[in-house]
């Protein structure tokens, strides 16, 4: 299994019910990867609602204990969990993911997709 993500019922503070999407990603690299970026693009009801991109090295540099990437990646398999609560404020309907990374020849080494109904 390359990966999955799962939607997970939350109670948040003053007792308002949320969703948490916790992902599990498993990859095989078959070289070093020493330079990237990753791509974001997020649909609602087939409308475009977001495109981001970041650079790789500094994505995870805010967590402090929590950061899983740490850069140069050598060729060999990883696994990784990360979970995301998805804002209370968010409209019901159907959402559409799409992540993808590319090295540092822009040769797109890992994608996932994903969707969802809230």
């Amino acid at each position: 299994m390359v990966g999955r993500t799962i939607l997970i019922t939350d109670v948040r503070p003053g007792g308002l019910y949320g969703v948490t999407a916790r992902s599990f990603v498993n990859i095989t690299l078959d070289e070093d990867l020493e330079a990237g970026r990753l791509y974001l693009e997020v649909k609602y009801n087939g409308n475009d609602l977001l495109a981001r991109n970041w650079e790789l090295c500094n994505l995870d540099e805010d967590y402090g204990d929590e950061r899983q990437i740490y850069y140069p990646f050598s060729s060999g398999e990883y696994s990784f969990v990360k979970e995301c609560q998805i804002p209370t404020y968010l409209p019901r309907g159907r959402y559409e993911t799409t992540v993808w990374i590319t090295d540092q020849n822009d040769k797109v080494v890992i994608c996932g997709f994903s969707n969802f109904t809230l």
